[in-house]
Formats: structure tokens, sequence, C-alpha cells
């Protein structure tokens, strides 16, 4: 059976963090490894620990643990809407676009934090740079091991050689790369100010439109091109229409249609 007790040192969640961030945060303030904290206190599987941060039967448990209202835990989970739509923030986004069995990090970025933690928004796939430094994100130690949430039992330090985030080399992205991921943060930031700047930069075409919506069109975009990743897609979507007027015409048709159709899903 879940617990249903308050841990005995409980904290808030900074600004921005992963649900299963804070949670690693508390394990190490109450001496509790990842695993019994999943295995004792949520009554799952200790390798399903990641799965706290995507199933609402959790979410209470959590809340009596932390001392945290659910309608805040709820937020910082990634709620299934259907086989292909998830939540980010309370958003719909596609399922396909976040992270789920990694962690991912700016190394040194959180070098400089005072407290460190992993953002939320680095779980999103798209985003492969830090919004703020421009730092690419690694899900994977030096070593070649990945970062996996299933068997981490330090939040910043990896599994297989022990050793630290801050080890790894950090390396700046290029100026579409940082590009891209802003705008990805922008589309899912947690302050409503920011979605409508960035949505108020777009066409009026795509006003109605909801941020997965936005995305299918970016990964059409891809497809469409043949771009081996969304930032070419990101590109057209915001400089459209100016931008698919140098493509060929069955690519620009084939965006032209895809946007028709979007549009008209849009306003149903």
């Amino acid at each position: 059976m879940p617990s249903f007790v308050k841990l005995g040192h409980v904290f808030q969640p900074a600004p921005g963090e992963h649900l299963l961030s804070w949670l690693m945060r508390l394990c190490d303030a109450n001496g509790i490894v990842p695993s019994d904290f999943a295995e004792q206190l949520v009554d799952i599987k200790a390798s399903e620990f990641a799965s706290i941060a995507s199933r609402t039967e959790h979410s209470l448990v959590i809340s009596c643990l932390t001392d945290t209202s659910e309608d805040i835990i709820r937020e910082m989970m990634h709620l299934d809407l259907s086989a292909e739509i998830t939540t980010f923030g309370g958003q719909p986004i596609p399922s396909s676009a976040l992270e789920r069995s990694k962690r991912r990090f700016a190394p040194g970025h959180l070098s400089r934090d005072r407290t460190p933690f992993l953002r939320a928004l680095w779980a999103i796939r798209p985003i492969t740079c830090d919004p703020t430094s421009g730092e690419r994100l690694v899900d994977r130690c030096s070593c070649g091991h990945p970062f996996w949430w299933r068997d981490a039992h330090e939040l910043l330090n990896c599994t297989a050689c022990g050793a630290g985030i801050g080890s790894i080399p950090s390396t700046q992205g290029t100026d579409t790369e940082i590009e891209a991921s802003r705008f990805w943060a922008s589309l899912y930031s947690m302050k409503a100010s920011r979605r409508e700047e960035v949505r108020d930069s777009l066409a009026p075409v795509f006003k109605n439109w909801t941020a997965v919506e936005l995305v299918r069109l970016i990964e059409i975009a891809g497809r469409v091109t043949g771009a081996s990743d969304l930032i070419t897609g990101i590109l057209l979507l915001k400089d459209w229409p100016k931008s698919v007027s140098s493509l060929n015409a069955p690519k620009r048709a084939a965006l032209t249609r895809a946007v028709a159709e979007l549009s008209r899903k849009a306003t149903n």
C-alpha cells in the first residue's frame, strides 16, 4: 500500500523544475534512495520510478508525502490525453516530443546553480539547447552510459561510473539550434505572457491553433523538406508564408494543404 504520511523534510519545487528532479532532491534530503521511495512509499517497482510523472493515480500520494497541492503535482505531471497526446505544464503536447526515460542536462548551467535542479523544459526533445544559456543538452555520461531515470541513485551523478554531471564538457549550440530551442521553450513556457508573445509573432493563420497543431505542422514540414531534425520546420513556421516561397512547387503545395487541413481541425 502507498504511504500517505508526510516526509520528515519537505520543500517546494524550484520554479520550472521537473517533477522527478524535485522528488529525487526530496529523497536526498530525507536519506531515501529513489528505489526505496518507489517501492516503500509509492508502492511501485523500483524500475518504475519514472512512471510517477505520468500516472494520475500517483498524484494523491505524492501530494500527501510532500505536503503540496495535488493540483500543483498534476500540473507537473505528463498526463496522457490519448495514445498520441500527453500534457506538459497542463498544455497538450505530442507524446513523441517528450523524453520520459532519460535525464537531460545542461552541465555548465547546473554548475552555476545555487541549488542544482533539472528544468522541466529540458525533457522536451526538440529543445536541444538550454534556452537561457544556449548550452547543448546531454543525455549520457562521458563514459557512454545513458542517464536513465530507472537506475538513477543520485540526480546529478552517472550510475555507471559515478562521475558528476559537472565533469561533462559544456558545448554551445549553433545559432539555429538555439533559436529553435527558444521557440519551443516559449511555446511551452509556464508563463502565459511568453506563450502569447510567441503566438503573436506567427502568421494570422495560426492564431487559433493549439500548441499540438503547431507541432504537427513543424513535424510535417520536416518530413516534406527531408530535414533530419525539427529545426527546419520551426524556421518555416516562424517566417510563414514567406518561408515557403523558396521551396519547389510540390513541397509548397504539400505544406499549403497541411496548413489548410490543420486550420480546419483548429476551428472544429
